[in-house]
C-alpha cells in the first residue's frame, strides 16, 4: 500500500483538475452528479489501464495516461460514446492482419480525436492489428470496453418521438402468411401440452414498478391495486378453472388497462424504455411466466434448445464457436419492442396458452408527457412475458429455417439455442435464419452478429476471440461517483462499488480494486465488511477485519464484527392503511413454495413491510473467520466416534 500511495495521489489530483473542466453532453454541460460519475469513470478507466500496463507491453506510461484522460474530459460525451461503439465494431471484425494506420483511417472521417484516444495503447492496437492474437485483442478490447456501460442519469433525452415513430413502423407490418402458418403449425406442435390450473398456477409481484404505484412501493403495496374485468374472468375460469380473486388479500380495486412509458438511463449515449404494467396484469403474467417455464424446463424438444435459468451455457457455446466456427450468433435491435400482437396472435392461435397471452396484455401506454397511444407491441420491456415469448417467437422462426433447409436439401442442422434475443444457429443456416427473421419485420444487429468470418462470437455475456474468453470488465450501469461524500442514502451506490471491486479482483486490476476501497473507507460512520464468499461484502482470501471493531456475543457464543450493511429503511406505520392482510397473504405464498417443512429457526418466511429503499447501517455482524473455525471444529466433533 505504502509504494501506491503516491500513484493514488496523483490521480486524486488528476480528478480534482477532470471535475474543473466543463464537460458537454450534444453541447449541454453535464449536471454536477454526471460530471462527477463521468470524470470518476474516466480515472477508473485509467487506473484499469495502468494495471494492464504492469502486465504487459504496448501500454503507454503514466504520464500518457494522464494525458489522456485529459483528453477523454476534453469531448463531448455523445461523441465519445458513439466512438466507442464504432471502434468496437471495427476491432470485433479482425480476422485478417492489417496496419494501424489502416485502423485509424476508418474512424479518423467521423472522429478526428482518434489518434489522440488511442495514444496510449497505440503499440498494443499496432501488435495486435499486424499479428491477431486472442491475447492482443483482449487488451484494445478491453480499453475499449470499459466505458461503455457508464450511465448519465440526468441527460436531457426525449425518446417520445421515436416511439411513436416505433409504433406507426410496427403497425405497417405485413408478415408473410405461408411463414406464419408454418410457425403456427410448429407453436401448436410445441405447446400441445400446455395447461394452467389450481395446481401449477402461482401468480406473484414481480419486483419491478407498477403503473399504479411509484418505484419504491413494496410487493405488500401492490396487494391493494389487483383487480380483475370481464376478460380475465372469463379466460382463467374456461381455460384454468381459477378464480384469480382467490390469490388477493382485499376486493378487487378498480384498475385500468394502461401501462406507463417510461424512460431510464442505458448508457451514456441515450436511455431505454420500460413500460410499468398494471399491479393486476403484472401478478397474473408472473404466474403465467412460471407454469411456461416449468413448461418448457419438462419438454422433451425445447429443453434442449431455451434454459432460461442458465444462459452461460450459450455464452459457453459462442466462445467456442469463435475457434471451430461451427455455430454463429444472431443479435437483434430493440427486439423485445419489435414482437407484435399480430405476430404474437398468428403463431400461438389455437395454443392452450393463446387464451392467456391476449388476456394479459396492456392495450394502452401513457406516454411521459401524457399522452395516450394504442400499442401493436405486444409486451415491451416491463412485461413479465416479454422475455419468454420473444423467446419462443424467436426459436419458432429459427426451428422453421431449420425444417425448411431440411425440405429443399440444403442439409439438416438441428443444434440451435435462444435466450431472449440472443440466438445461435449452425453457420450453414446463419442466412436463412437471418432471411427468416427479416421477414418478421425484425432488424438484424449487424455489429453483434458473427458467422464464420469473424473470429469473435458473443452471446449471454460470453464473449470470445479465437475460442478464447475475451469478456471484458465494464464499469457497472449502476455506478455513481459517489467519492468523498457517502452518507447513509447513498446504499446502491455503494453496494455497485462493492461489486466493482470484486470484479476488479477477479480480472487482476489491483490498482482499481484499491481506489475503489479506498473511496468505501471514506465512509465515516463505519468499514466494509471482507469475507472469502464476497457475497454483499468486499472478497479477500484472507480476511482479518482489522479496521474493524471486534467482541465476543455471549448469548450468541460467536464472535462479532462491527462494519457497514445495507438493510431497509424504516417506515412509519399506518394503521389505517394496514397492509397485514397482505402480509399474511404473501407469507402463506412463500411457504407454499418452500419445499418440505417449515421447522428449524432457520427456515424462518420473512415478509418485510418497509420501503423497498436500503440505507446504510453499521451493525454488528459474526465474524467470517470465527464463524468458519466454528464450522470446522463443529464438523470435527460430529466426525468423532
Amino acid at each position: 500500500m505504502l509504494t501506491l500511495r503516491p500513484v493514488l495521489s496523483t490521480w486524486e489530483d488528476v480528478l480534482a483538475q477532470l471535475r474543473r473542466t466543463s464537460v458537454s453532453w450534444k453541447g449541454n454541460p453535464l449536471s454536477e452528479r454526471d460530471l462527477h460519475t463521468y470524470t470518476e469513470a474516466i480515472v477508473l478507466c485509467a487506473l484499469h489501464l495502468t494495471d494492464l500496463s504492469s502486465r504487459l507491453d504496448g501500454i503507454g506510461t503514466q504520464r500518457e495516461i494522464i494525458a489522456w484522460a485529459h483528453i477523454c474530459a476534453s469531448l463531448d460525451v455523445h461523441e465519445l460514446g458513439s466512438f466507442l461503439s464504432d471502434a468496437i465494431t471495427l476491432l470485433r471484425g479482425i480476422a485478417e492482419p492489417s496496419s494501424y494506420n489502416w485502423f485509424k483511417r476508418q474512424l479518423s472521417g467521423t472522429y478526428p480525436f482518434t489518434g489522440a484516444f488511442l495514444s496510449p495503447i497505440r503499440r498494443a492496437f499496432k501488435e495486435f492489428l499486424e499479428n491477431p492474437t486472442a491475447e492482443g485483442f483482449y487488451v484494445c478490447y478491453q480499453f475499449l470496453s470499459f466505458l461503455t456501460h457508464l450511465t448519465l442519469k440526468d441527460l436531457a433525452i426525449d425518446l417520445e418521438d421515436e416511439y411513436e415513430e416505433l409504433e406507426c413502423y410496427l403497425q405497417s407490418l405485413h408478415y408473410p402468411k405461408s411463414l406464419l402458418t408454418h410457425m403456427n403449425n410448429i407453436m401448436r406442435d410445441w405447446m400441445k401440452d400446455f395447461s394452467i390450473s389450481e395446481e401449477n398456477f402461482r401468480p406473484k409481484h414481480g419486483p419491478g414498478a407498477v403503473a399504479e404505484l411509484p418505484r419504491t412501493a413494496t410487493v405488500l403495496d401492490k396487494y391493494r391495486y389487483l383487480g380483475t374485468d370481464p376478460l380475465i374472468d372469463y379466460v382463467f375460469s374456461k381455460h384454468a378453472g381459477v378464480d384469480v380473486t382467490t390469490y388477493y388479500a382485499y376486493p378487487p380495486a378498480r384498475w385500468e388497462r394502461q401501462s406507463k412509458l417510461v424512460f431510464v438511463p442505458k448508457s451514456m449515449k441515450t436511455r431505454r424504455s420500460i413500460s410499468k404494467e398494471p399491479a393486476t396484469l403484472m401478478f397474473l403474467q408472473q404466474g403465467v411466466k412460471g407454469v411456461l417455464a416449468d413448461y418448457i424446463r419438462n419438454h422433451s424438444f425445447l429443453s434442449a434448445h431455451i434454459d432460461f435459468e442458465h444462459q452461460e451455457k450459450n455464452a459457453r457455446l459462442a466462445i467456442r464457436s469463435s475457434a471451430d466456427h461451427r455455430y454463429a450468433t444472431i443479435d437483434l435491435s430493440s427486439a423485445s419492442d419489435t414482437v407484435t400482437t399480430t405476430l404474437v396472435k398468428a403463431v400461438f392461435r389455437g395454443t392452450p396458452l393463446y387464451p392467456f397471452l391476449v388476456a394479459l396484455r396492456s392495450r394502452t401506454v401513457e406516454l411521459p408527457s401524457g399522452k395516450v397511444l394504442r400499442v401493436e407491441k405486444f409486451a415491451p420491456m416491463g412485461s413479465a412475458l416479454c422475455f419468454p415469448i420473444e423467446t419462443l417467437i424467436f426459436s419458432c422462426a429459427v426451428e422453421y429455417a431449420v425444417r425448411r433447409a431440411h425440405a429443399t436439401n440444403l442439409g439438416f442442422f438441428p443444434s440451435w439455442r435462444v435466450y431472449g434475443d440472443d440466438i445461435i444457429v449452425e453457420d450453414a443456416l446463419f442466412e436463412d435464419v437471418i432471411l427468416t427473421l427479416e421477414s418478421l419485420g425484425f432488424i438484424l444487429n449487424r455489429s453483434k452478429s458473427f458467422d464464420s468470418c469473424a473470429r469473435f462470437r458473443e452471446s449471454c455475456g460470453g464473449e470470445g476471440y479465437d475460442g478464447v474468453d475475451v469478456t471484458p470488465l465494464r464499469i457497472s450501469r449502476r455506478f455513481e461517483s459517489v467519492r468523498g461524500r457517502i452518507t447513509s442514502g447513498h446504499a446502491s451506490q455503494y453496494e455497485g462499488l462493492v461489486d466493482l471491486a470484486n470484479s476488479s479482483y477477479v480480472y487482476g486490476f489491483s490498482l482499481l480494486r484499491i481506489w475503489i476501497i479506498k473511496s468505501l473507507l471514506d465512509y465515516p460512520h463505519g468499514v466494509p465488511l471482507f469475507s472469502e464468499e464476497g457475497h454483499g461484502s468486499l472478497y479477500s482470501p484472507q480476511p482479518d477485519n482489522y479496521r474493524a471493531k471486534h467482541r465476543v456475543n455471549t448469548a450468541l457464543q460467536r464472535g462479532e464484527i462491527q462494519v457497514v450493511v445495507s438493510r431497509p429503511r424504516s417506515q412509519k406505520r399506518d394503521p389505517a392503511s394496514s397492509l397485514e392482510l397482505a402480509r399474511y397473504v404473501e407469507t402463506l405464498r412463500l411457504i407454499s413454495q418452500r419445499e418440505g417443512d417449515v421447522f428449524y429457526p432457520d427456515d424462518k418466511v420473512q415478509v418485510l413491510r418497509g420501503s423497498r429503499q436500503t440505507k446504510l447501517s453499521k451493525e454488528w455482524v459474526m465474524d467470517p473467520t470465527q464463524g468458519f473455525a466454528c464450522l470446522g471444529l463443529l464438523n470435527s466433533l460430529q466426525t468423532e466416534p
